[in-house]
């Protein structure tokens, strides 16, 4: 069922409302031709998961190594290596020093168009 441009918009603007106060902003690592990456930092909403490895403990004290992930609307993740909870830094030192999440799968979710939800895994 496609929806026409005004629910579309109402969907939108919802998606804006929900988002707010529950983002947080990571670095997007993207591989470039010659071996390097590119961070771009973006702001996600980010939910962990329980964990099928229970001898794998995150620094809150909690065993947890998946998480689930929904993107903005305008971002597209199916070029992205892997993210890094860096906070919003996106320079080197940081995305070395943080937690690393490796994009398990993303597959687009709801009801407007460009809405990605990842399913991330902790890199070891």
């Amino acid at each position: 069922m496609t929806l026409d441009a005004a629910k579309q918009a109402h969907v939108v603007a919802n998606r804006d409302r929900i988002r707010t106060g529950r983002t947080t902003e990571v670095a997007a690592v993207y591989r470039t031709a010659y071996g390097g990456q590119q961070a771009v930092v973006v702001p996600i909403i980010l939910k962990q998961q329980g964990t099928s490895n229970p001898a794998v403990e995150d620094q809150t004290g909690a065993f947890a190594n998946e998480y689930l992930a929904e993107l903005p609307l305008d971002f597209d993740p199916r070029p992205i290596a892997y993210i890094a909870l860096t906070g919003g830094a996106s320079d080197d030192a940081s995305i070395a020093a943080a937690i690393q999440l490796e994009v398990i799968e993303y597959r687009l979710s709801g009801l407007v168009p460009n809405r990605w939800q990842l399913t991330l895994r902790r890199l070891r």
